[in-house]
């Protein structure tokens, strides 16, 4: 676990990484309302999942094997269990990824779960300007919830207006 003191990235350093990186334009509304989430429970350890870039500074990085020299740890999470400890972490934070983990979203909750005491997390919500066989197409918050098994979100946002984004936060401490 990472032992520097969690903080967001600013918005300035944000704009400036996605002037050179095409995958973050557009992306700093969610990634905002999520960096909020997490810093208003003050956290001592994130980690986030998927992140060629993290939006926490002192964050540890958990991405797919291959991805750029950048991830702290390397390992698919599909595959379980993770090599992480059991409430290592006082956030997961993955946004816009469960969508890509198809059939393995329960079983990466169920870890998400077991390595952190809170997650924030968000996925693209009935996006039908897509191909149908695109990861993102048509995801209802029916989905969502089975994918998160039913656990219910302390606290919930919707972002965007054509491509919506659904951003929920788990608290797992509470029963």
């Amino acid at each position: 676990m990472n032992s520097c003191t969690i903080s967001p990235v600013p918005k300035e350093t944000f704009d400036e990484i996605a002037l050179h990186d095409f995958y973050y334009r557009g992306r700093w509304e969610y990634y905002s309302v999520a960096q909020q989430m997490v810093m208003s429970q003050n956290p001592k350890s994130v980690l986030e999942i998927g992140a060629p870039e993290p939006i926490f500074v002192g964050s540890d990085r958990l991405n797919f094997p291959g991805d750029p020299e950048k991830e702290i740890i390397r390992h698919d999470i599909t595959i379980v269990p993770w090599p992480i400890e059991d409430k290592h972490y006082d956030f997961v934070v993955a946004l816009q990824v469960w969508e890509h983990l198809n059939p393995y979203q329960e079983r990466a909750f169920r870890e998400v779960q077991r390595v952190s005491h809170k997650a924030v997390l968000s996925f693209p919500l009935n996006w039908k300007n897509c191909k149908a066989d695109d990861d993102h197409y048509n995801i209802t918050e029916e989905t969502i919830a089975k994918w998160t098994l039913e656990t219910t979100p302390r606290n919930r946002s919707i972002i965007g207006k054509r491509n919506k984004r659904l951003i929920l936060f788990f608290d797992f401490t509470k029963s």
